[in-house]
């Protein structure tokens, strides 16, 4: 199968962040080809108690990780999408190349968009200096939507469903700022922030931190439960 290692590589990216002593993915996760076995876990918090404690855990996980690369050791997966994760030093050509342009190779998303609008978005990358301030990067979830954070049994906050890579910290905030959220989870944001001091403008550019998660529901939209393998991969 074309993703046969994909509970292999969420299992690796949840070690690695062990090995850095920060516990926000869950511990000791063990694959097999057909699935990945976490400990028992529970709905998240709703409350800004449980948001702000996951804010000081993604700020440590951010912090104790920046790199002088982009990428990862290996290739991952964004749901049942391969995300490709070459080592980069140049920020603007990992995110251009291996998330924004990557996916606009993808049929369904070609299918999606037009000619021009395909071009605005090569347009689009290219102009990635002008919007986003040059950081290093860090270790990232990959995925931080709210349905991908959970509790474990002491309710501690917990992530879970990581396409980690080396990038801008930032594109973890962004991927939370866009979706429906609660209230509360402004907490997160309000704490984060003040610990992290992240890249300014980060949430005016937040849609550019996350456009290649938007290209991979798309490309996700067509492949109906089947695992999926472009023609590009």
């Amino acid at each position: 199968m074309a993703n046969a290692d994909v509970f292999e590589a969420e299992a690796a990216g949840c070690q690695h962040s062990h090995s850095s002593a920060v516990y926000v993915f869950p511990p000791s996760p063990t694959s097999r080809p057909h699935l990945v076995v976490l400990e028992a876990l529970r709905p998240r918090g709703e409350d800004e108690q449980f948001w702000e404690q996951l804010a000081h855990m993604v700020a440590a996980l951010h912090t104790s990780t920046v790199s002088d690369r982009f990428g990862w050791h290996r290739d991952g997966w964004h749901g049942r999408m391969l995300q490709e994760n070459g080592w980069e030093t140049d920020g603007y050509q990992f995110y251009a190349q291996h998330r924004i342009l990557r996916r606009l190779r993808e049929n369904p998303v070609q299918e999606e968009f037009d000619r021009d609008q395909l071009r605005a978005i090569e347009r689009l990358s290219l102009a990635l200096p002008e919007l986003i301030p040059p950081h290093p990067p860090s270790l990232t979830h990959g995925d931080m939507w709210p349905g991908n954070i959970l509790a474990d049994g002491s309710g501690r906050p917990v992530l879970i469903d990581p396409a980690v890579s080396y990038c801008w910290p930032e594109i973890d905030l962004a991927t939370l700022w866009c979706q429906p959220r609660s209230s509360a989870s402004d907490r997160f944001l309000a704490v984060y922030e003040d610990l992290t001091h992240p890249c300014e403008g980060w949430r005016d550019n937040a849609q550019v931190l996350r456009i290649w998660g938007l290209f991979s529901v798309i490309a996700h939209a067509s492949t109906r439960g089947a695992p999926h393998e472009s023609s590009t991969n």
